[in-house]
């Protein structure tokens, strides 16, 4: 057998496994309820933090996924559920009524660190990307620095 044949018959199974990974997809979960007494007003009165929140974290942290088209093809698909589902139990803000001072403190850190929103979620969904002045508002919230607006 050439090189070539051994290449075509590679290229062939890989084509082969990738149709029929498309027929295995990860469970996502659509939008559920949200409790009441919770959500983001609940979490960040400040409609500008909680719309802060709902725009670049709310896709992974909460039940208002959007999922978009390349999360239903495979292995894309499973990555992208795996993220969401961390995502969720690390915080889901749909469902929490108030956020703790550790969770505040995480919160703070990831955006200092420049952690969140991730990089690979934000080349996807550039309006996510939080500019210095809405860091520093979501910062300055997570530390309760913020006065009532």
């Amino acid at each position: 057998m050439t090189s070539n044949q051994i290449f075509r018959i590679l290229g062939g199974c890989a084509v082969s496994a990738l149709f029929v990974a498309q027929l295995f997809q990860p469970a996502r979960p659509g939008h559920a309820l949200v409790k009441d007494g919770a959500g983001y007003p609940a979490v960040a009165p400040d409609e500008r933090v909680a719309q802060l929140l709902k725009r670049s974290c709310g896709d992974c942290h909460s039940n208002d996924t959007v999922w978009p088209w390349y999360a239903r093809i495979s292995p894309m698909s499973w990555m992208i559920a795996g993220d969401v589902e961390r995502g969720r139990r690390q915080l889901n803000l749909s469902t929490a009524s108030i956020l703790s001072d550790d969770q505040l403190g995480e919160i703070h850190d990831a955006i200092a660190f420049g952690n969140m929103p991730p990089k690979a979620y934000t080349f996807m969904h550039p309006e996510a990307k939080l500019t210095p002045a809405e860091a520093a508002l979501l910062k300055q919230w997570a530390l309760g620095e913020l006065s009532a607006k």
